[in-house]
């Protein structure tokens, strides 16, 4: 199952959030501190960081675009913030450093569900995006006249969630 780190200083909402998910399935590392979580982020490199707004040892804007900007990471990482301000300004802000998704405090557990398997399917589909040629997944299905997608093999549900309305056939790439 898909990795997940829950980074927050407060033990008590770092035991919830990582307790939920683990009961759904997720592999989840915890992280207390925000040097903790960018280290462990970039030696681990799981599919979505979720990451506390308030930090008393830094600044988690400043923890994003580190790990957004490490090639290695960057763009294997789906970052999550968990914040109390959702105002446009922040959302900008958030955005301009690396962060995919910021969700509004009190967290809702079966959004915070759902926003993590939407961060992983947009992670499968950017992933596959920067492939070689060769396992391209948005190639146009010449047999079926142009109206479908290619989708290289495990990718399918990830493209699918992304793409309701359009057909798509498994493509197996060697």
């Amino acid at each position: 199952m898909a990795h997940v780190i829950v980074a927050d200083g407060n033990e008590g909402r770092r035991s919830l959030l990582a307790n939920t998910l683990e009961r759904e399935g997720f592999q989840v590392m915890r992280a207390s501190t925000l040097r903790q979580a960018v280290g462990t982020t970039v030696a681990t490199v799981p599919e979505v960081l979720l990451l506390e707004e308030a930090w008393p040892d830094g600044d988690p804007h400043d923890a994003a675009q580190s790990i957004s900007s490490n090639p290695a990471v960057g763009t294997r990482t789906r970052i999550v913030l968990l914040s109390r301000d959702t105002s446009q300004e922040a959302m900008v802000s958030a955005a301009r450093a690396g962060v995919a998704e910021v969700l509004g405090k009190p967290i809702d557990m079966a959004r915070l569900l759902a926003q993590v398997h939407i961060e992983l399917s947009r992670r499968s589909v950017d992933v596959v995006d920067r492939c070689e040629h060769r396992e391209l997944v948005a190639a146009r299905s010449q047999r079926d006249g142009g109206d479908g997608l290619l989708v290289k093999g495990g990718h399918r549900a990830a493209v699918q969630a992304l793409h309701p309305r359009q057909h798509t056939r498994t493509l197996d790439v060697a």
